[in-house]
């Protein structure tokens, strides 16, 4: 066999088992309760791929500057690089911090960056439509925190009306 025709059938094998991965998520998801959850989950043979994706996902805004640059540039929708700076100088980003979280951002197609032939030279990052779908599951995270956090304060102010003084 051809080295492309090696390269095709390898492609479409982690297709498959991406299409595989997804499907079983979803079985997860439209699981009614926690146990059923853990008897699906169980009996998910494919896993180790999904560990892989959930960790590339995550990577793609970790660090300390990512998610704070990428809030940013969603308020605005479009940012110059010398706008972002200003805007996380006060909390000690580095222009080498900048630069490379930047370059991380649109390489994973958060971000695209658009050079104008000015000078001096302007440069632009804008929001893509992978980050609003990202956005969107960085929203509901957020909303799944806030749900457990209620919890925990509504038995906190409980414990403390009942509490003697």
């Amino acid at each position: 066999m051809s080295e492309k025709v090696l390269e095709i059938e390898k492609i479409n094998e982690k297709l498959t088992d991406r299409d595989g991965f997804m499907a079983n998520c979803q079985r997860l998801i439209d699981t009614e309760d926690d146990e059923t959850f853990l008897s699906v989950f169980s009996t998910i043979p494919d896993f180790p791929v999904g560990y892989a994706s959930a960790e590339k996902a995550m990577a793609l805004i970790s660090g300390k500057w990512k998610y704070a640059i990428l809030r940013r540039v969603f308020i605005r929708r479009r940012m110059r690089y010398s706008e972002l700076k200003k805007s996380l100088e006060a909390d000690g980003i580095t222009d080498n911090m900048l630069s490379s979280s930047l370059k991380e951002m649109v390489q994973a197609g958060l971000l695209t960056k658009t050079i104008y032939a000015e000078v001096p030279p302007r440069v632009e990052y804008s929001i893509t439509a992978k980050a609003i779908e990202m956005y969107r599951i960085i929203l509901r995270m957020a909303m799944w925190y806030i749900t457990y956090e209620k919890k925990e304060l509504q038995e906190l102010l409980e414990a403390a009306e009942t509490k003697d003084l």
